[in-house]
């Protein structure tokens, strides 16, 4: 009798291919970017209507998984995809990359306005000022790359999305 066809053998390789072929098939169904630009930008509006839906405050612990994975989709998924993006499709990125940072923020920004709103507005100009120091540079090449992609429908739409967000937070600081 071979080494093969003992049966001790065939059993442990059966069980071997089996679980290397779960391990694969895991392994893609867990990649949060997905296999096309389609399935990236779905799976990404999906995650930031999962985070809206938790109801957290900013300093909760669980934003820190959340921040790691929305750190992937900024910083691998978007990188992998970014070229074969139409415009429209960008902005509903910045849209929905929008609403992760509305939705971790929204609520204490409403607080500080309604407790003192002059010293929110001294802090956020202090922190924006901070920003902006030394940075001057990226800010102007990022806003030149940003005109040069857009053309005039698609800043329509972005228009139309940031007063659909303003009306949004007007309504949240109102309640």
């Amino acid at each position: 009798m071979t080494y093969w066809n003992q049966p001790n053998t065939y059993f442990c390789m059966k069980i071997l291919i089996t679980m290397m072929c779960a391990l694969m098939l895991a392994s893609c169904a867990t990649d949060q970017c997905g296999p096309t630009k389609e399935q990236f930008l779905e799976n990404y509006e999906k995650f930031v209507d999962k985070v809206e839906s938790k109801d957290l405050t900013s300093d909760s612990d669980a934003w820190q998984s959340m921040d790691q994975k929305l750190d992937k989709y900024l910083s691998e998924c978007y990188t992998e995809f970014e070229n074969n993006l139409t415009n429209s499709e960008r902005i509903d990125f910045a849209s929905n990359t929008v609403r992760y940072y509305y939705t971790k923020y929204g609520k204490e920004i409403s607080v500080q306005l309604g407790s003192d709103p002059e010293a929110f507005a001294r802090q956020m100009s202090k922190n924006l000022e901070a920003f902006l120091n030394g940075n001057e540079d990226e800010i102007e090449a990022l806003i030149d790359d940003f005109a040069h992609r857009l053309d005039r429908k698609d800043l329509d739409e972005l228009i139309e999305k940031g007063s659909e967000f303003l009306q949004l937070l007007t309504e949240d600081l109102e309640n």
